[in-house]
């Protein structure tokens, strides 16, 4: 829900929203085609939650280690292209079986680690679709610029005036 609720505000801009569920199947291993999208991107939104995800074994081309979202923010950050990280609020509802770590508490220790180097450069926090949507539109302008993402100067204005009374 949170996810869509983002490619749906980017999409509504014009804006290409990149998404693995959108993609057909190429033939390539799942981390270098994963690798390979990041670094032709103009940006990366990351939308992290209670779910650390999928840990890429080593014949995979993953470390065992770490997950596929948080090596994304790693090869975003060495090309490097911004990095938008949006964790959720520490109080915000959410459905008891979503928490990963309620099942492995070793998931639980790398999710909070991975939260934790997000917040270096964390850009927002959110409760609920919606107010993760806002703000993920907004930063996208201020983080890449209006001429970068083909957006003229009114459109801009009419953006942020939108913004504004929600």
């Amino acid at each position: 829900e949170f996810a869509k609720s983002v490619r749906d505000e980017i999409r509504q801009w014009q804006w290409i929203a990149v998404d693995h569920k959108d993609w057909d199947a190429t033939g390539k291993r799942s981390v270098k085609e994963c690798r390979e999208r990041v670094r032709k991107a103009d940006a990366l939104i990351v939308i992290v939650a209670h779910r650390y995800g999928w840990v890429p074994s080593e014949e995979e081309e993953g470390d065992a280690r770490t997950s596929i979202t948080q090596l994304e923010v790693q090869w975003a950050r060495a090309v490097p292209i911004p990095v938008l990280s949006y964790i959720v609020n520490d109080n915000a509802p959410w459905p008891p079986d979503q928490i990963e770590g309620y099942v492995d508490p070793k998931v639980k220790k790398s999710l909070e680690a991975f939260k934790q180097e997000l917040r270096k450069d964390c850009v927002g926090f959110f409760s609920d679709p919606s107010s993760l949507r806002g703000m993920v539109a907004r930063n996208l302008v201020e983080k890449l610029g209006p001429l970068k993402l083909g957006v003229s100067t009114s459109v801009m204005q009419n953006f942020f005036r939108t913004l504004e009374k929600k």
